[in-house]
């Protein structure tokens, strides 16, 4: 604990906190269920063999895949919500 509270009185005081500093983000309304679901989907489907680079050196189009699917799940939905929040944080 005393390292703790040294830590919290001493370095992070010098810290510089960004103007997102705090900001949590909410995507739990209805609206966003469904890209969400979506987008986890796609995700679940193409990491492994993106991740491990399993496709060898059609990687580029696998990955042009990935993002033409994320992109049709509804990416951008949750990116313009995420921006949105986080203009409104900062203010």
């Amino acid at each position: 604990q005393e390292y703790a509270r040294n830590y919290e009185l001493n370095v992070r005081k010098g810290f510089h906190k960004t103007p997102l500093y705090g900001f949590r983000a909410d995507l739990s309304s209805k609206e966003m269920a469904t890209p969400i679901s979506n987008c986890s989907a796609v995700i679940t489907e193409y990491e492994d063999r993106l991740k491990c680079g399993v496709q060898g050196s059609g990687y580029k189009a696998l990955y042009n895949e990935f993002l033409a699917k994320l992109k049709t799940a509804g990416v951008q939905t949750i990116v313009t919500e995420l921006q949105k929040q986080a203009d409104e944080f900062v203010g």
